[in-house]
């Protein structure tokens, strides 16, 4: 069984969550002060969910596997409208905010592309299409 829970460590979607996580955490250590209990905390919480919800789904049903990486993928915008805000704000800079969205955007598309494989897998009725994967800039 132990084997089995750990499956979902071979993901690429989840080894590139646990890349958000880390430049999340490097990140929010410069907001200042008074954002650290606020968005900082939003912002790793969201980030965690990424791989989180990964590992949890693929413990499941395909059917229930798919929810949850739609879950990662709510999480990731999450994510990404939160660091939109540090850099509205100038909490961080786009040099320190860069590297972030662009491992939203690389998760976003790895999720899609298996979520796309679960559902021909195993038959299941497509969701809804992913949305366009470009950025607006900030």
């Amino acid at each position: 069984m132990g084997a089995e829970l750990s499956g979902y460590r071979k993901l690429i979607a989840w080894e590139r969550g646990l890349d958000l996580v880390d430049a999340v955490y490097d990140a929010v250590r410069f907001l200042p002060p008074d954002e650290r209990f606020g968005l900082s905390t939003q912002m790793r919480r969201a980030a965690v969910s990424v791989p989180s919800n990964i590992a949890e789904g693929y413990c499941r049903q395909p059917r229930a596997n798919v929810n949850h990486l739609g879950i990662s993928l709510g999480s990731a915008a999450e994510l990404d409208t939160q660091v939109c805000v540090c850099l509205r704000r100038k909490f961080l800079s786009a040099e320190q905010t860069t590297p972030i969205l662009r491992l939203i955007l690389e998760q976003r598309k790895i999720t899609y592309g298996l979520i796309s494989s679960i559902e021909r897998r195993f038959g299941l009725e497509s969701t809804d299409s992913p949305p366009s994967t470009r950025r607006h800039p900030a």
